[in-house]
């Protein structure tokens, strides 16, 4: 696993928003951003701001302790469905309200997917791939180049286009690992272009919704992650290939992607709490301990990875969950099955609306019979999903479904949590004003217009063969029919 100039060309952004679930908060309460604020779960705290975390406050603390240490501390409750649930701010909320009601994330993920747009439509030919809610990566490979060649000499590089922002610009917060960056190097003009490139989706996001991100620019994903984290918040971080020995002898594991569990508890038990650690080993030895994964190991930790950035926007599940005091009462059970079908039809309406899909299956996830932590007395039953029709399965339709399914659990009392999920996921038919395929086929002639829609939605040969070529299709035609169709019969680029 020999890292070549190939991976080096890539251009990787990761981009993490600060503190998102307090900026999403704060934005709709209307809370200063110099404000301590943290985002509390019953009595404990989920997510604390910038600010708090100056005051000493920190996530998981309790909230009676968070606000004596910081008397000024602003609690927001994370929103609330059921029983009498609140408005979402501090006094709403009570532990009781625990009994009744259930957290629920909504305003986040809707928030992420505001976000996710913006990417899309400022960068439009960025593959983007959403890591978890509050994160993405981005590969600008492709604009850097079209950028690189519009250039028509290094000294005119960071000042070719008006729609880049200057990396030296007061709001951009840009810091570069190894000194300033080296516009004599290849590898160094297009990190150049990809932090420009960091800086203007960064303004974007806070311009048209609020709120500040953190972005790390990088030659592949393990970097870019590790670079974002380095200067928050609303900053960036610039690692280029030259920098990377060093920053990785000390480099705790704990901050390397996929090096957290049970391999860092392996790797800690030789005595390795580095990177630099890890490459003190001889080879043979690293072997020795674990086989076939060694060389992956020692090319990890040198900074390496070859691992590409793929779409990963539409959630291949849903599943609204509550855990409660142990009971054999089956009318409360089934008002929380009613609880979580409300949620799960309104998640799914909206996946629906926004990706045109239809889950086939629904799962009933159940802790009973005196199970104890997550894992250790959960199971389950499935079945198929309720006839979809055009407005998707009613909550008393999914929550009918369930209840037959839960009869099916003799071994659920006293039950301790319930879960109930949607999977399975498949096209839905086009809707009226997508138009037919005959009608698309023979629509007017002229240059169609880019995608307007993430290229989740394309064929794997539109998204990784064809996209830099120049991937057309038109707005109001079902993605499927793209792919059907037009990779055999249009042009592209």
């Amino acid at each position: 696993m020999a890292s070549t100039a190939r991976n080096r060309t890539r251009v990787i952004l990761h981009v993490d928003l600060d503190a998102f679930y307090c900026q999403v908060e704060m934005k709709r309460v209307g809370i200063p951003a110099h404000i301590p604020c943290a985002v509390q779960q019953w009595e404990g705290l989920i997510a604390v701001n910038y600010p708090a975390r100056a005051a000493g406050i920190t996530r998981h603390m309790r909230r009676a302790e968070a606000k004596a240490k910081c008397p000024e501390l602003q609690c927001v409750h994370v929103e609330t469905i059921g029983g009498d649930a609140g408005a979402g701010n501090d006094s709403a909320v009570t532990w009781e309200d625990r009994k009744t009601q259930k957290a629920c994330l909504e305003r986040y993920r809707v928030a992420s997917a505001e976000i996710i747009a913006v990417f899309h439509e400022v960068a439009p030919d960025a593959i983007v791939e959403k890591a978890s809610i509050d994160e993405a990566y981005l590969d600008v490979t492709s604009i850097v180049d079209v950028h690189l060649q519009a250039c028509d000499g290094e000294s005119s590089l960071l000042a070719s286009s008006a729609q880049l922002p200057p990396l030296e610009s007061p709001g951009c917060g840009n810091h570069v690992i190894g000194g300033a960056l080296d516009l004599g190097s290849e590898f160094e003009r297009r990190l150049a272009v990809g932090g420009q490139l960091a800086c203007q989706l960064r303004a974007a996001v806070k311009d048209k919704l609020g709120y500040t991100c953190s972005a790390g620019v990088a030659c592949n994903k393990l970097m870019a992650k590790i670079a974002s984290a380095m200067h928050k918040p609303n900053q960036q971080t610039v690692i280029p290939p030259r920098a990377v020995p060093d920053l990785m002898k000390d480099m705790p594991l704990k901050k390397i992607r996929n090096f957290g569990g049970k391999l860092g508890a392996e790797l800690q038990a030789l005595g390795c709490s580095t990177a630099g650690d890890v490459l003190a080993f001889a080879p043979a030895t690293l072997h020795q301990h674990f086989g076939e994964r060694a060389p992956w190991i020692l090319y990890t930790v040198q900074g390496n990875s070859d691992e590409p950035v793929q779409v990963k926007e539409r959630p291949k599940s849903m599943l609204a969950a509550k855990s409660f005091e142990p009971t054999s009462d089956m009318a409360a059970l089934e008002r929380w099955v009613t609880i979580l079908a409300e949620e799960l039809a309104e998640r799914m309406a909206a996946d629906n609306k926004l990706f045109n899909r239809r889950p086939k299956s629904l799962h009933l996830h159940y802790r009973g019979g005196g199970g104890g932590g997550w894992g250790s007395g959960d199971r389950s039953k499935s079945s198929p999903m309720p006839r979809f029709l055009k407005a998707g399965p009613t909550a008393p339709v999914i929550c009918e479904a369930v209840m037959r399914l839960f009869q099916k659990c003799p071994d659920a009392m006293p039950c301790t949590r319930l879960a109930v999920a949607a999977s399975d996921f498949e096209d839905g038919p086009l809707s009226e004003d997508q138009g037919s395929i005959t009608k698309f086929l023979s629509a007017g002639s002229g240059k169609p217009t880019w995608c307007s829609l993430s290229f989740s939605f394309h064929c794997k040969a539109c998204t990784f063969r064809r996209m830099r070529a120049g991937c057309y299709t038109r707005r109001s035609v079902s993605h499927r029919y793209h792919c059907n169709f037009m990779c055999a019969r249009w042009k592209f680029g």
